[in-house]
């Protein structure tokens, strides 16, 4: 699951990854990979990232989330 509207939330605010990562206690690594979908993102962690950029976890990731269910849900037949 990629976070697209997180990428954007980041790259138009004054606010670098390192220093997410640094509020959220991980590497930059681990908050890139959470955001490309090769490392699961946990809702605290979600919660921190959001809290960082002074939004509210829904608003930075519900929307690619229904994505990715729809996504499965299709792919699965449900």
């Amino acid at each position: 699951m990629i976070y697209k509207k997180a990428k954007e939330i980041v790259d138009s605010s004054n606010v670098q990854y390192k220093d997410i990562a640094k509020s959220v206690g991980c590497s930059y690594t681990g908050i890139y990979r959470s955001l490309t979908g090769s490392r699961k993102l946990d809702y605290i962690t979600a919660v921190k990232f959001a809290r960082k950029l002074g939004k509210k976890p829904d608003e930075i990731f519900y929307k690619d989330a229904l994505e990715y269910i729809k996504e499965m849900e299709k792919d699965n037949n449900v």
